[in-house]
């Protein structure tokens, strides 16, 4: 099913990319299908028989071709001074051209007889060169780089649209779950009357909740809180600091944080600290809280 929407979704893309740039969905898509299994890649596999299978292949792809599309007079069979030139012609296009595919050889024909390219098909008095072919290549290359261009930039848009999408469904699952388990905690209270601890909370439920409008307080209930919050966290911060299991450099910054929290000091670090215990307070307060 992933498989077919892939494709679907890369369909979509041509089509937009077609509109855009003038050339034939079909086009596009041997383009891209060209990019994603070109020489190169064959070459990368090291594997002797393949390669030898895709110089052969290329060698009969351009004699065909050639015969077809142009002035060419290769001979049927060829002989041994084709052979060279179809041999050359293919070392060359595996050598500089190692960025096409098979399936674009013929493209890259048809759009050179339909006036695509500033370039005439009749060769010289029927030799077809490598010359000849490097020209043709070089105006075919211009067009396909402007061609990817168009379909990755596409491409970037709806990658960019599914992770949003993506990101968006998971948000609200988290939600969805968050509010689960503060249901299952304020059940739990309800009917044994059980309140949770401050570990079976986590802060960032608040923001949550309050924004599906399931806990609310009342700004002076907010500033209430605000202030046992950091009463709580200082408490907190000492209790800390008088673990044995200390090393001495928590034991100092914690020291140093306790100075300033007596002097009365503004600290970001103390500030942090207080926020995450203030939005759990507003949750566990929330679930006794006889007019929520």
């Amino acid at each position: 099913k992933n498989q077919l929407m892939t494709k679907e979704a890369s369909m979509k893309i041509m089509q937009r990319c077609s509109m855009q740039t003038q050339c034939r969905t079909k086009e596009i898509q041997t383009i891209v299908q060209g990019k994603n299994a070109n020489f190169r890649s064959v070459l990368k596999s090291n594997n002797e028989q393949q390669i030898q299978q895709q110089f052969n292949k290329l060698c009969l792809s351009i004699l065909f071709l050639a015969n077809t599309y142009t002035g060419a007079k290769f001979q049927n069979p060829p002989s041994e001074d084709d052979k060279n030139t179809l041999r050359s012609c293919a070392k060359f296009i595996i050598d500089m051209f190692p960025q096409l595919g098979q399936c674009e050889l013929e493209l890259i024909f048809q759009l050179a007889a339909a006036g695509k390219f500033n370039i005439n098909l009749e060769t010289y008095y029927g030799k077809f060169s490598v010359n000849f072919l490097g020209k043709l290549l070089t105006n075919y290359l211009t067009f396909r780089n402007k061609i990817i261009l168009t379909y990755e930039k596409e491409k970037e848009k709806d990658q960019a649209k599914e992770q949003q999408q993506q990101a968006e469904e998971k948000n609200q699952r988290t939600k969805e779950q968050i509010i689960e388990k503060y249901r299952v905690l304020k059940q739990s209270f309800e009917e044994l009357g059980v309140l949770p601890e401050f570990d079976d909370v986590q802060s960032f439920w608040a923001k949550i909740l309050i924004d599906a409008n399931i806990i609310h307080f009342t700004e002076n209930e907010k500033k209430c809180i605000w202030e046992e919050a950091k009463a709580k966290t200082e408490r907190i911060i000492k209790n800390e600091y008088c673990k044995a299991s200390l090393t001495d450099r928590n034991k100092k910054n914690l020291r140093n944080l306790i100075k300033k929290i007596s002097e009365g000091k503004q600290d970001n670090d103390f500030n942090s600290k207080a926020v995450i215990v203030y939005s759990k307070m507003l949750i566990i307060k929330s679930i006794y809280n006889e007019d929520d």
